[in-house]
């Protein structure tokens, strides 16, 4: 199917692409070092090309003013601002004792592991996922553990088989990405009982990267692992505003832990590094977003319905192409293996002949080859000529193999 711009009710505000070369942006000023070139549509790192919410900009710049920027501590409104979000947003209530405060969500999975596990314990992911996953278990010396996701026409699900018989060898802690990044699950409730009761019967320490929780298309729903009472004392859930508000660099994020156990332990591993003080604007973005950011990201939810929609349509189905609907993040999971053409092959044909540089699939795993994770986080203009790109590529593909 060719590309049809679709209509938009949208603020104007997301319309124009904003400049961001020349601020030392890793999506956009990095491209020559992973690409090999500059001159890319740059739809790979998961932030968004979009201006964050009104609120957080004043708030930050409001603070700003204040010339002495020494050091800082979190205030009441801030856990406050946080509690309140996740009872209102997804009728989730929580207590201020279960809060740690990080300075990420990679930090806080890399404490988790070296805080809940022992060298060469065996620590769990299911693949494909988000590079850091690996990484924060080979780094420390555990030994990482793989539980493939099953893949039935591009729609994902968890290999309970799998998981029990790998948990049944020794698994000590689980790594949850939810929502799922790169394949846009949403977890269900009876998907996460499941694998709850798994985590409960085998003793195994569910650690749940919760950072996409805010970016739920309807009919989906979030649900936190901690929110469900019978496995909330073996979970460690970890949420941020960043991919939510598009503050993700500034490095802040909360760790919800309801066991007290675990909490004292997290806590003790914070102070070991010296990571409980915190960042200024960090601080001050993580409140106005919390507080104020509501009717933003519905507009926001709006776009990415609407950016899902043209790039789905377009797509899927395209020389074969196979991509659907994700159900959160902002995301897209694209499906070159039909073409059956070499993944290096297509991942140079889309750099250097359709000029867009969408994230290896490889990078996320084995299980990779063949797919590349799209950012729609844009300006709906950017994702129409990403589209067009993408077609011309695989066109070039199909006709020079």
């Amino acid at each position: 199917m060719r590309v049809k711009e679709l209509k938009s009710t949208l603020n104007s505000d997301f319309s124009t692409l904003i400049e961001r070369r020349g601020t030392n942006c890793e999506k956009w000023d990095g491209l020559a070092q992973v690409y090999g070139r500059d001159d890319l549509l740059p739809l790979w790192v998961a932030d968004m090309d979009l201006p964050s919410p009104p609120e957080v900009t004043a708030a930050v710049r409001e603070r700003a003013e204040h010339p002495v920027y020494g050091y800082t501590f979190r205030p009441d409104q801030y856990y406050q601002a946080f509690i309140d979000w996740l009872n209102n947003r997804h009728s989730w209530k929580i207590e201020r004792e279960w809060v740690c405060d990080t300075p990420g969500v990679v930090p806080a999975l890399a404490l988790c592991v070296t805080t809940f596990t022992d060298p060469g314990d065996q620590v769990l992911i299911q693949t494909p996922v988000y590079r850091p996953f690996f990484q924060v278990v080979t780094r420390n010396g555990r030994n990482l553990i793989e539980s493939s996701l099953v893949e039935e026409d591009g729609y994902y699900r968890m290999d309970y088989e799998d998981l029990e018989e790998k948990f049944a060898r020794g698994v000590k802690l689980m790594i949850l990405c939810s929502p799922h990044n790169p394949v846009g699950r949403v977890w269900t409730e009876p998907e996460l009982t499941r694998l709850g009761d798994l985590c409960r019967e085998y003793g195994v320490t569910l650690v749940s990267d919760e950072i996409w929780g805010d970016l739920v298309l309807p009919p989906h729903r979030f649900v936190s692992m901690a929110a469900l009472p019978a496995y909330a004392e073996q979970t460690v859930a970890l949420l941020a505003p960043s991919k939510t508000f598009n503050i993700a660099g500034l490095h802040n994020a909360a760790a919800v832990i309801p066991n007290p156990q675990l909490k004292r332990e997290f806590d003790q591993a914070l102070k070991r590094c010296f990571l409980t003080s915190g960042n200024i604007f960090a601080l001050t973005a993580f409140t106005a977003a919390y507080q104020y950011g509501g009717p933003w990201l519905d507009e926001v939810l709006e776009l990415l319905q609407s950016n899902f929609d043209l790039a789905v349509a377009a797509l899927n189905g395209f020389h074969g192409i196979r991509v659907r609907q994700p159900e959160g993040t902002y995301l897209l999971w694209l499906d070159f293996r039909s073409l059956n053409i070499e993944h290096h092959k297509i991942l140079q044909t889309l750099v250097d002949h359709g000029r867009i540089a969408l994230s290896s699939g490889l990078s996320f795993g084995k299980e990779g080859s063949g797919f590349f994770r799209m950012n729609i986080g844009c300006p709906q203009s950017v994702v129409l000529n990403a589209v067009k790109r993408i077609q011309s590529s695989v066109e070039n593909l199909v006709t020079y193999r």
